[in-house]
């Protein structure tokens, strides 16, 4: 059964967040390769929700994994805002790189946390990553070539060890072309 209630707060989420994606829209942020595709498929989902009697249960599946993705993804963004930018969107935008890095580096542990292929020290690798990440936006550092090829050698080490990785970022994609969104 499609619970109705959860596209009312996807549409009190994105009115929350309003100021934040539309300054994000509005800059050409970086952060926007990973969210814009998302929320085409997110919105354009919600449309069908209203406009389409042949809504079906795969599509609110497809919306309702997008839609914790982003607030989940929203969460992080939110927190970093608040706590190391001081609430300045410009700041934020100015570490777009290294947030993405982060967001990439917390996607690879969360999407591999329950792969019984995955290890307490492969997920420790990735924390301790992702907590340097932070510790250099706070000192306004940018991350190195270094840490990209690090990101790049236990990423791929950590999905050929994995039973079957797919990223989030990956389906929305194939779903966005599927749907002609972009």
């Amino acid at each position: 059964m499609i619970e109705e209630s959860l596209y009312q707060e996807y549409n009190q989420w994105k009115e929350s967040h309003k100021e934040v994606i539309s300054f994000l829209y509005e800059n050409d942020s970086l952060l926007l390769v990973r969210f814009d595709y998302i929320l085409e498929v997110l919105d354009y989902l919600f449309d069908k929700l209203i406009d389409d009697p042949t809504y079906s249960e795969s599509e609110h599946e497809i919306f309702v994994t997008g839609f914790l993705y982003m607030k989940d993804q929203f969460s992080t963004l939110s927190e970093l805002l608040k706590n190391t930018f001081k609430n300045d969107l410009s700041r934020l935008n100015e570490q777009a790189t290294n947030i993405n890095f982060l967001l990439n580096v917390i996607d690879l542990e969360n999407d591999l946390l329950d792969d019984e292929k995955i290890n307490e020290e492969d997920i420790l690798e990735l924390k301790e990553l992702a907590t340097e990440v932070k510790s250099k936006m706070n000192q306004n550092q940018n991350l190195t070539d270094e840490d990209y090829d690090y990101l790049d050698n236990i990423s791929e080490k950590l999905t050929k060890k994995a039973a079957n990785y797919t990223s989030i970022h990956e389906v929305f994609l194939e779903i966005a072309n599927f749907l002609e969104l972009i």
